[in-house]
């Protein structure tokens, strides 16, 4: 597992050149093995993923404004 989550980030990052979306998937790979193993609460999962995509949408919006 841990030899494909790196490859994976690995991936992940030489495509998006962000550590910032590899700290998002592996949190989400986190939430899903522990959903997986320890059945946590389906709402937790639902919050989650709305704070995940509310992230995504404020980085990218950060990203696009012009720092002078």
């Amino acid at each position: 597992y841990t030899l494909f989550l790196s490859f994976v980030l690995g991936l992940l990052y030489r495509q998006t050149k962000s550590v910032g979306y590899c700290v998002l998937f592996h949190a989400f790979a986190n939430l899903l093995n522990l959903y997986f193993v320890l059945k946590i609460n389906f709402i937790f999962i639902i919050i989650f993923i709305v704070y995940l995509i509310y992230t995504i949408l404020a980085s990218n919006r950060i990203s696009k404004e012009k720092i002078f």
